[in-house]
C-alpha cells in the first residue's frame, strides 16, 4: 500500500515525505528490521510500538 501525502486532508507537505509506503511484514523481527533498512541515508527515522491494531509506526 502506498500513497502520496495528501494536503487536503491536513498533512503536511514537506520535500521528502511526499510519499508514504505501508508494508506489512510476516513477523517482527522482519517488521523490527525495516526502519533500519530503509532510513539508511535518511534524516528522520521511525519508531515500531504496541498500538490496539498491531504494531506499527506512527
Amino acid at each position: 500500500m502506498a500513497t502520496d501525502i495528501l494536503e487536503r486532508i491536513r498533512h503536511k507537505l514537506i520535500k521528502g515525505n511526499n510519499i508514504t509506503i505501508g508494508l506489512n511484514p510476516d513477523t517482527k523481527a522482519k517488521a523490527d528490521h525495516l526502519p533500519y533498512a530503509l532510513s539508511k541515508g535518511a534524516t528522520h527515522g521511525i519508531v515500531l510500538h504496541n498500538e490496539l491494531w498491531g504494531y506499527c509506526a506512527t
